[in-house]
């Protein structure tokens, strides 16, 4: 749980403020204009800390998928939490993990259509009548992969990263990404795409 000495519109904020190329994944207009709207429905910070958690581990899943929200289908956030399982440290796709996630894209792609941004707004929910179903999680295992009967989901699975990212929660986002910059520098190596400049945390 993120350190709520920090306001979440901070975290948000330090993300995009450290790469503009979020924006082309999920405008930073429609991420704090979400929360807000869960904070005016009364939400605990809390909680708007884990809405946040889960909107950057979609942000993280679209650009290593290179996808768009709008393109998304139910598979395609199937895929995202078995990725999400096997690639950051945090999140284990268990039921509540996997309900609390997709509750939080399916909040925000109400908002979206809501903004005329998608045009559909039902795939969290039907990924979610897959997945959760009599109490129990379906299709995805603890660790990330699949089950014996969707074994072939692994043949279309978006690739796994060389190392799992640590979203540190508890810490401020902007000393994940302060560790990013030292990275960077002390590498000669050039990240052209938005999933390979946040491979922090490579400890």
């Amino acid at each position: 749980m993120n350190n709520e000495k920090d306001n979440v519109y901070d975290l948000v904020e330090d993300f995009y403020a450290h790469d503009e190329g979020w924006n082309t994944l999920l405008r930073q207009e429609y991420a704090e204009g979400f929360l807000r709207m869960e904070a005016w429905k009364g939400k605990k910070n809390s909680d708007l800390y884990r809405s946040w958690d889960n909107l950057t581990m979609l942000c993280l899943y679209l650009g290593s998928a290179e996808t768009f929200l709008g393109d998304m289908n139910a598979d395609d956030f199937i895929d995202c939490i078995a990725w999400c399982g096997r690639n950051i440290s945090e999140f284990t796709p268990d039921y509540k993990n996997t309900q609390d996630f997709l509750e939080t894209c399916d909040g925000l792609f109400k908002y979206l259509k809501g903004k005329n941004a998608i045009s559909n707004d039902t795939v969290p929910a039907t990924a979610a009548e897959i997945l959760l179903q009599e109490g129990k999680m379906n299709i995805i295992l603890p660790d990330g992969s699949f089950d014996e009967a969707n074994a072939e989901r692994a043949w279309n699975a978006t690739p796994d990263i060389p190392a799992k990212i640590f979203l540190n929660i508890g810490e401020r986002l902007q000393e994940l990404l302060e560790v990013l910059h030292r990275f960077l520098r002390e590498n000669i190596f050039v990240w052209t795409s938005i999933e390979l400049r946040f491979y922090i945390m490579v400890f």
